[in-house]
């Protein structure tokens, strides 16, 4: 190797021995080249991270990491695994040989070692190391110069030929398949020959004025068949010159496709739905992989979402897509639930158990035998009440209030919560234990915000499901634009109850702005002759509920606290006007 090839040409021996270091470095740093040296395995691969060599020199035997080790981690790495290692070691069985270059080394040299034959061995591998480079450069050159073309090739168009007015230099094979020729049959030809007569005249213009504009001809076919293609155009430079390159689709699929949409249409609705849940967006389809994995598992799963995004229907479609759809699905709110009323609400308890306990009365855990036990508002349980869930779940036993018997469940747990879960660990109302127990399978509903193209499915699914028996109402394009573009910091319990709310009054309400005056079908704006005050009070505290509720994004202590009301009690009157 010359002094120019030999200049800048950085290698690092890797040695334990000073004698080897010292006879190494002096006859590589005569042949010109630069030397590093490191004592061990650590100190080599910080130097070979911060400054790549050329090519490395390693001993096997190093006081930390073994030769090969170090090899191995370089092979991990892009900008390393390209470095030559050349091993040099006084282990002569063939065994060390073969691991040495299974361990990603380019050569093998034994001590004690001829000086000269190092050397000799340094220079052939950086030779070859040049020459990959040198091939790989002119590699890239290559590449480059066919890098449009198959890029259209790949494009969403689904012929593609590149011509120059006079002849075709090149077609991809969906070309051939849609004219039905051989490539061999089509380079070099005039590209007017596969253009029906009546429209090569047009084409001709086209072509001289290098029109990019798409436009519609029709091909000619093999057997001389005239079909309708739609062409656009475009001047690219192709191997030194400049070329047409043309899209060509076959508009045969189109109007089929055309022909099709109705029967398509129809069934969107289906397509854009699992279960009882609505969504196309890639996050629903995300979770409905996550629904139907969880619902083929027993373990636990623990559903995140913020106030009003499904969390209870995501459970009911688990439980329903189980093997315990035939059983109960026991939904339990566990904010309603105190420490002094846990055990009865759960275990159950016996008649006489305690005061007003005239009968027996089964808990959740009851209900949901071989079914399964929704705890919603999990975050809101206390940590006692955490512990003796968490018992009865990993024991399968649980006792009864005033029994002495021990009753066994099976139950599937699914829990629930809009709270941030590192949160509750890191202030101490999530207990460790009881959270890993739950949280075998999580799954997270994103907001509304973050999926409005969901948005207008849902608007047609929660009109269609509130106006049973009549026609669907039907929403302008702008107040659908206005309602997905808005944020619904509720999310789908916002939406439909601002639905609801529309349908009830004719008003269309978001922030207090009127989208809609208009009454929608069915609606009778005057009051009926036959209306009680009982029926006009319990709609006025309906709404008054569902506004407050949506103000303040579904938290219900809050809305307890503003209605001035308790938390049991509102709990009583959302399921006594059913509002979700």
């Amino acid at each position: 190797m010359n002094d120019s090839l030999q200049a800048h040409q950085d290698i690092l021996i890797i040695d334990d021995t000073p004698d080897n270091l010292s006879i190494l470095s002096q006859m590589l740093k005569k042949r010109g080249y630069i030397v590093r040296t490191a004592i061990s395995g650590k100190l080599a691969l910080s130097s070979i991270h911060a400054a790549p060599p050329a090519l490395i020199l390693l001993d096997i035997m190093l006081p930390d990491i073994d030769g090969y080790a170090i090899c191995r981690q370089l092979q991990e790495h892009e900008h390393t695994k390209n470095i030559p290692v050349i091993f040099l070691s006084g282990l002569h069985e063939p065994e060390h040989k073969i691991q040495a270059f299974e361990s990603g080394g380019v050569d093998y040299i034994t001590k004690p070692f001829r000086v000269e034959e190092v050397g000799a061995r340094v220079e052939t591998h950086l030779t070859i190391r040049r020459l990959h480079r040198q091939i790989q450069k002119k590699n890239a050159l290559l590449h480059e110069q066919n890098v449009r073309f198959q890029i259209l090739e790949e494009a969403s168009f689904e012929g593609i030929i590149i011509h120059d007015g006079v002849r075709v230099l090149e077609v991809n094979q969906r070309f051939e398949e849609m004219f039905g020729y051989r490539r061999t049959e089509i380079v070099g030809k005039p590209p007017l020959n596969f253009i029906a007569p009546a429209f090569r005249e047009n084409m001709i213009q086209r072509i001289e004025s290098r029109d990019e504009a798409s436009y519609q001809v029709e091909g000619m076919l093999r057997d001389g068949t005239a079909f309708p293609v739609e062409v656009q155009s475009r001047t690219m430079p192709y191997q030194g010159q400049e070329v047409l390159v043309a899209t060509i689709r076959d508009l045969r699929k189109q109007r089929q496709l055309e022909q099709e949409n109705h029967a398509l249409r129809t069934g969107m609705q289906e397509r854009y739905r699992f279960g009882e849940i609505i969504g196309k967006s890639r996050s629903m389809l995300h979770l409905y992989e996550l629904i139907a994995q969880a619902a083929a598992t027993e373990y636990g799963v623990i559903v995140y979402g913020e106030s009003g995004t499904g969390k209870e229907l995501v459970a009911r479609t688990i439980h329903a897509m189980s093997s315990r759809r035939q059983q109960m699905f026991v939904p339990v709110n566990c904010g309603a639930i105190t420490e002094t009323l846990f055990e009865r609400e759960f275990f159950g308890h016996r008649k006489g158990a305690f005061t007003g306990a005239d009968h027996d009365k089964p808990g959740f855990f009851d209900a949901s035998r071989r079914g399964t036990l929704f705890l919603d508002e999990v975050g809101e349980l206390s940590s006692l009440m955490q512990v003796k869930l968490l018992r009865a779940l990993e024991s399968g036993g649980f006792t009864p209030v005033g029994d002495t018997e021990v009753k066994h469940t099976d139950a599937r747990l699914i829990a629930a919560t809009n709270r941030n879960p590192q949160e509750l660990l890191q202030n101490g109302l999530f207990r460790e234990d009881f959270f890993y127990r739950i949280h075998v399978i999580a799954i997270t509903i994103s907001p509304l915000r973050e999926r409005r193209e969901d948005i207008p499915l849902l608007i047609e699914h929660i009109l269609k499901e509130e106006s049973p028996g009549r026609p669907t109402p039907k929403l302008s394009g702008s107040i659908i634009e206005h309602l997905t573009n808005y944020d619904w910091p509720g999310n789908v319990r916002q939406l439909q109850n601002t639905l609801q709310h529309y349908l009830t009054t004719g008003e269309l309400l978001v922030q207090g702005q009127r989208l809609q005056d208009i009454s929608p079908p069915g609606f009778d704006r005057e009051v009926p002759e036959v209306f009680s005050l009982s029926d006009a009070l319990s709609q006025v505290e309906r709404q008054i509920i569902t506004q407050v509720l949506s103000q303040h994004r579904g938290n219900r202590t809050a809305t307890a606290s503003h209605l001035g009301i308790t938390r049991r009690a509102l709990y009583n009157k959302l399921e006594k006007y059913s509002i979700n």
